[in-house]
């Protein structure tokens, strides 16, 4: 059987039956990663931090097995009308995300993540996970038992 075979009995699969788990794995297998690129191109230079290319993939690939389902795209029928209609929504998909992560309110692109701790020319900068880590000195331990203590004492005797 011919990959383009498969394909058009995985959608038709998909057609009768949207939550066909073994034609939306295979669909999936197929374009994933093909889709994480074009998304990646279209993304650009946009900030990735609340969502990246993988998001926008996995979004396109979700969109496209509801649409499927709910009748949305009457003339699939095979890998040539399939490529096309998943492009076509990973990019939309892509051009939202870069609008609202270069949207004023989000920093207008210019909000900086964990490269704010880092000092390229100091290779012994702490980074985020290591500003934050779990470790407390003996010092901070000490405090913490004395505020314990002093709001314990300030509560009723009751």
């Amino acid at each position: 059987m011919s990959s383009d075979h498969s394909i058009t009995l995985w959608i038709a699969d998909l057609k009768e039956n949207e939550d066909d788990d073994f034609a939306q794995q295979q669909i999936w297998n197929r374009y994933f990663q093909r889709l994480i690129g074009l998304a990646r191109l279209k993304l650009g230079d946009a900030p990735r931090g609340a969502a990246d290319e993988e998001d926008v993939a996995i979004g396109a690939l979700q969109s496209f097995f509801g649409g499927v389902g709910a009748g949305n795209f009457p003339d699939l029928r095979d890998r040539t009308n399939l490529w096309p209609l998943l492009a076509k929504i990973t990019a939309r998909k892509a051009i939202n995300q870069r609008k609202g992560a270069l949207r004023q309110k989000r920093g207008g692109g210019n909000v900086r993540g964990e490269s704010l701790f880092l000092n390229a020319d100091d290779a012994s900068a702490l980074g985020l996970a290591d500003v934050l880590a779990d470790d407390l000195t003996p010092e901070h331990l000490a405090a913490l038992e004395e505020e314990r203590t002093r709001l314990f004492e300030a509560l009723p005797d009751d």
